[in-house]
């Protein structure tokens, strides 16, 4: 699924302290936008090879589960350390945004698509304007770290010794997948804030009201995600910075970053 310019994982069986379980990870309407008609079904193949996967691996270990489960296949096994299935599957989608993003690096242009896209615009803007008044916060600018162990480098927009910072953008007629790209970031951040004891933050672009007229219905589609945003940055320590344009969060990062 790499190729079609998405995070897309399709799911992860996870063998943690308190069994076997299974999660899906997928971006909500992904498979309708890939398949069209289809991604209902597409969806139903999903959830039948992950229920094989899970019957197999827990009968007779992960192992098993290998190779083509109608159609699919494991990926390689990574052995990490979690205290229960929601933390490791955290891992295991913070380990395959790792990937992605080599993909993302290897790849001849240099945005990728969709909604990592117009981030990916989004922080280079930030990043010249804060070139002009803090030239020496530019060196900390898209640098990657390995947050679990044996996974692959993940980017961020801004890394320094002492913070972490990710950027998404929520566009007019994308809302609920700039809130799914919103939440892998914030999971990236979560796991470099436990490995390193940096402090982390994500700044939110919101559509600008200017060039994206939205109506009541987005708009409270808009606000319920920001305040779940900001429920699971609070349980987290992750300051979550609305802003309306590049100019704010530029200063917004500057302000975050302090001294670094």
């Amino acid at each position: 699924m790499l190729g079609s310019g998405e995070r897309l994982s399709v799911a992860v069986i996870v063998d943690a302290v308190d069994g076997i379980q299974s999660f899906t990870l997928l971006r909500p309407g992904v498979l309708q936008n890939l398949y069209g008609d289809q991604g209902e079904a597409a969806h139903a193949l999903i959830k039948s090879a992950t229920r094989t996967a899970l019957a197999l691996a827990t009968s007779s270990g992960l192992a098993v589960a290998d190779p083509g489960l109608e159609g699919f296949f494991l990926d390689e096994i990574k052995t990490t350390r979690a205290e229960s299935g929601k933390i490791a599957a955290r891992q295991a989608a913070a380990l395959y945004s790792s990937l992605a993003g080599q993909v993302e690096q290897a790849s001849d242009t240099d945005e990728p698509a969709s909604n990592d896209g117009a981030s990916t615009r989004f922080g280079k803007e930030v990043e010249r304007l804060v070139a002009q008044r803090r030239i020496e916060l530019t060196r900390y600018f898209w640098q990657s770290a390995i947050p679990v162990t044996g996974g692959h480098p993940i980017r961020f927009t801004f890394l320094s010794e002492h913070a972490a910072i990710q950027t998404s953008v929520f566009r007019g007629g994308q809302i609920s997948q700039g809130s799914a790209a919103s939440r892998l970031r914030m999971w990236e951040l979560m796991t470099v804030m436990e490995q390193s004891g940096r402090r982390g933050a994500l700044i939110v672009r919101k559509p600008d009201p200017e060039k994206e007229a939205l109506g009541a219905k987005a708009m409270q589609n808009l606000d319920r995600w920001l305040n779940q945003l900001f429920e699971e940055g609070d349980r987290h320590q992750i300051r979550v910075i609305p802003v309306a344009s590049p100019e704010a969060a530029a200063t917004t990062l500057e302000a975050f970053a302090g001294t670094d």
